[in-house]
C-alpha cells in the first residue's frame, strides 16, 4: 500500500508539473500582455446573467450553468467570472472568463489518468495572461485511477474517449460569445498524459475545434515511440 501510494503521488505530482508548463508555453518565450476586452454591459450583471442564459440550443452539446459568481483579484489571477455547468448528460465544466482583460482568445485543459474531476491549475495559468478557459471532468466523477464508472456504461467510456472535449470546445466558445458578445479570436488546447490523449484524438476527429494543440506526453497505446518536443520550440 506504501509502495502504491507513493507511485501514485509521484505520478500526480509529474503530470501536474507537465500541464502547469504546457498552459505556460502559452505565454513563452515573448508573452503578450493581457488584453483589456471586457464583458457585455456591467460585469457582475453579465456574470450573473449567464445562469439565466439558455445554452440548451448549443449545437451538438445542450449545456447549462449552473452558477456564475464574480471572483476577486488575487496576487495570482486577475478579477473574473468563475462558470460552473454542465453538458448533457453527465459532463461538469468550469469556466474562467476576465472581467477586464481579456486577450480575445480562449484555451481549453485536458484531464489526467481517469479524469473524473476538474483540473483548475492549468486555467489559472492562462487566466493570468487573459485567456479565457474552460476545463471538465469527462463525464463522470471519480478518483485519477478509478475505473468503475466504465462498467456498463458505453456512455460515459464514449465521453471519456472523445466526445467530452469535443463538446466542451463548442460549450466554452458558446458562453465566451455570449459574455464578451463576440467570438474568440484563437482557441489552443493544452494537456498531458491522459490530455495529452485528448489533443490528439482533438486533432484526428476534430481539427478544426482548435487553432493550436499542446500535445504532451500523450497516454495511449503506439507501435512508434510519439516524439516529445523541445521546452523552447513550443
Amino acid at each position: 500500500m506504501q509502495r502504491f501510494s507513493f507511485r501514485f503521488f509521484a505520478i500526480l505530482s509529474l503530470y501536474m508539473s507537465l500541464m502547469v508548463s504546457a498552459f505556460a508555453a502559452l505565454s513563452s518565450p515573448t508573452p503578450t500582455p493581457p488584453g483589456n476586452g471586457t464583458p457585455v454591459g456591467d460585469p457582475a450583471k453579465a456574470c450573473a446573467a449567464l445562469v439565466a442564459y439558455d445554452f440548451s440550443t448549443v449545437k451538438d452539446a445542450p449545456s447549462l450553468v449552473a452558477t456564475a459568481v464574480i471572483q476577486e483579484a488575487t496576487a495570482e489571477m486577475p478579477k473574473h467570472c468563475l462558470v460552473d455547468g454542465r453538458i448533457a448528460p453527465t459532463i461538469s465544466f468550469r469556466m474562467w472568463l476576465p472581467l477586464e482583460t481579456w486577450n480575445g482568445k480562449f484555451a481549453q485543459g485536458g484531464c489526467g489518468g481517469r479524469c473524473g474531476h476538474i483540473l483548475d491549475e492549468g486555467c489559472q495559468v492562462v487566466l493570468a495572461r487573459g485567456y479565457a478557459c474552460i476545463a471538465a471532468d469527462l463525464g463522470h466523477t471519480g478518483t485519477m485511477y478509478d475505473n468503475l464508472w466504465a462498467i456498463d456504461n458505453v456512455a460515459g467510456e464514449i465521453d471519456f474517449g472523445f466526445r467530452a472535449t469535443h463538446v466542451t470546445n463548442l460549450t466554452g466558445k458558446a458562453v465566451v460569445t455570449q459574455f464578451y458578445g463576440k467570438p474568440p479570436r484563437y482557441s489552443y488546447y493544452i494537456g498531458a498524459s491522459t490530455g495529452g490523449r485528448q489533443g490528439l484524438v482533438e486533432a484526428q476527429r476534430f481539427p478544426y475545434d482548435f487553432n493550436g494543440i499542446v500535445a504532451g506526453e500523450p497516454a495511449m497505446y503506439t507501435r512508434q515511440r510519439v516524439s516529445r518536443s523541445r521546452p523552447e520550440a513550443l
